[in-house]
């Protein structure tokens, strides 16, 4: 479930009671709601020590996240790497979109387009 689907959750069931797990993932990728989940969360797994909680990601910080957690444990499991072939084309490729004749401004940058349209010119 998302991170505004488990807020949810708090309001009607603040214990989570029904709940035997939860796992974070991409924790890095910090929003207000996920800010809030981790207070909550961290509140909640201090008295009910019977929930396990895990936290993942590729590049938080984990010493940070363990201390604000009271010192979880961390595990660190290593990734696989896969070969990559990169492969390049001897020109260009073709435009997504034809040219509209007479629309050419609106690729334009903001600062160009409304300068030209009012007639003023770069500094």
């Amino acid at each position: 479930m998302t991170d505004g689907m488990l807020l949810r959750e708090f309001l009607g069931e603040p214990d989570l009671a029904s709940y035997a797990v939860m796992m974070v993932d991409e924790a890095h990728e910090r929003t207000l709601h996920t800010d809030v989940l981790f207070g909550l969360v961290k509140d909640i797994a201090r008295f009910r020590p019977d929930l396990k909680l895990l936290i993942s990601s590729a590049t938080l910080d984990a010493e940070k996240f363990s201390e604000y957690f009271d010192y979880a444990p961390i595990f660190r499991i290593p990734g696989r790497r896969y070969p990559v072939d990169i492969f390049y084309t001897r020109a260009p490729e073709a435009r997504a979109r034809p040219r509209v004749p007479g629309r050419e401004r609106v690729c334009l940058p903001a600062r160009a387009a409304w300068q030209q349209q009012h007639g003023h010119r770069g500094l």
